[in-house]
């Protein structure tokens, strides 16, 4: 995962848990704001006062019902309050959103631990890290040395492309196998994150950005992102386009096509969503909101207006690309939509969701309404596979989606010794006509 969602997760840790650490979490729509609460919450717990900690944590959960974190929160200010039976609900709620919590392994959870109705909910939770699809592997990036962040394919050509963030190129895999560096053995390019394929002007899209786990960094790179226009068919870097060096922190991550001449990318550090000229090379804040907290997942919907955007902490938002407001999309009821790192669109006109910010770790169908300001189902398509361990970036393929099971985020970690050992990299492909099962 790029290391802003990294920081995200730390920072709402220790907001959110206190002594309660366990997953990684999220936070709400209005991020700043509810940091603020989360942190006034904990204070109280470490006070000693649980009452007023229990209130803070009813209000948190009822005005994000979709936040995993805030149920084990709650139902250890519940059991703080000697309210057993609530503490169990509360995980129950949990368990209905399909995710996990270690809490039979938890010290806050000790004084009901002996409760059968609270065993039979750790089951329950249990019960989620059991996979569902097919977990299939299409095949295997063998002995590579990269942080492969992404994929794309190039239907007419059968060709499936790779961003590699560590070895700083685009890699190519064949129809037959063959996996070949597309991009030129220089320093044209900063780390490659998202891709994006446009035929119409034989353009391979990617979102780049300057990161430590690159090879050659150095302070110069801090903060150099924006999107590289790479020929599609002899992968040349044409140009690369920046964002304005600021006093921000900027990771541009994935990038999206629109149909009136410019590209779209999303800043995971910064909260802005840029918009690039195609022709003029000019890089735009186009919207700019303190509701962004960790811009991921792009994708224009077939209205050829509505942007839909993941934050990796506050789910799906819409955005209208004439008026650019914005508007948030909230999941159905006993859904969670935070932690989407990926986001493509399937023929159906279905968004197709990596979501590895979550236990067990999905890939989610998401139904919309036909005006694309209303999620209405949610699907997982696959979950918790042994070789799903850090998947990232997706695409579509006709009636498949491709996706990255192993990015190597946690390689490059410090110390980060093993970076450069060669390891192999599967690619999942999903059958977007099938329904998953459950193994």
């Amino acid at each position: 995962m790029p290391i802003s969602k990294s920081i995200i997760s730390v920072a709402m840790s220790l907001a959110l848990t206190a002594a309660m650490a366990q997953e990684p979490t999220a936070a709400q729509p209005e991020s700043t704001d509810i940091r603020d609460r989360s942190r006034a919450a904990v204070e109280e717990f470490l006070l000693g006062n649980n009452q007023r900690y229990l209130e803070l944590m009813q209000q948190l959960v009822a005005d994000r019902p979709d936040f995993p974190r805030l149920y084990v929160n709650l139902a250890g200010a519940y059991v703080a309050n000697d309210l057993p039976e609530e503490a169990v609900a509360t995980l129950g709620q949990l368990a209905d959103l399909g995710l996990y919590s270690a809490v039979m392994q938890s010290s806050d959870f000790a004084p009901i631990r002996d409760r059968e109705d609270f065993r039979a909910v750790a089951r329950r939770l249990d019960a989620n890290l059991n996979p569902i699809g097919e977990g299939r592997i299409a095949f295997v990036l063998r002995n590579h040395t990269g942080l492969i962040e992404s994929v794309a394919f190039h239907q007419s050509a059968g060709i499936h492309f790779f961003g590699d963030v560590h070895n700083r190129a685009v890699w190519t895999r064949s129809g037959s196998g063959q996996v070949t560096r597309f991009t030129p053995e220089d320093d044209s390019l900063p780390g490659v994150f998202g891709l994006r394929i446009d035929e119409s002007t034989r353009t391979l899209w990617a979102a780049v950005t300057g990161r430590p786990e690159m090879i050659g960094y150095t302070d110069d790179h801090r903060n150099l992102a924006g999107i590289a226009d790479i020929n599609l068919s002899t992968g040349a870097v044409r140009r690369v386009l920046t964002v304005p060096i600021d006093e921000e922190d900027h990771v541009v991550g994935d990038l999206e096509v629109g149909r009136d001449g410019y590209i779209y990318a999303t800043d995971s550090a910064a909260p802005v969503l840029w918009r690039f000229s195609e022709f003029s090379g000019e890089a735009e804040r186009f919207v700019e909101s303190p509701d962004f907290a960790s811009l991921q997942g792009i994708v224009l919907m077939p209205d050829n207006r509505t942007l839909v955007v993941s934050d990796y902490v506050n789910g799906l938002l819409a955005i209208d690309l004439r008026s650019r407001s914005l508007g948030s999309l909230a999941p159905p009821y006993s859904e969670s939509l935070v932690g989407i790192d990926s986001l493509s669109l399937a023929a159906d006109g279905s968004l197709i969701a990596v979501q590895n910010g979550t236990r067990p770790l999905r890939v989610l169908r998401i139904r919309m309404n036909s005006t694309y300001t209303t999620v209405e189902s949610v699907t997982v398509l696959e979950s918790a596979h042994l070789n799903m361990g850090d998947p990232s970036l997706g695409a579509v393929a006709g009636n498949e989606f491709f996706f990255v099971a192993n990015a190597g985020w946690s390689r490059f970690e410090p110390p980060a010794s093993a970076a450069a050992e060669p390891r192999p990299v599967a690619v999942f492909r999903t059958d977007l006509g099938a329904e998953p099962r459950r193994n």
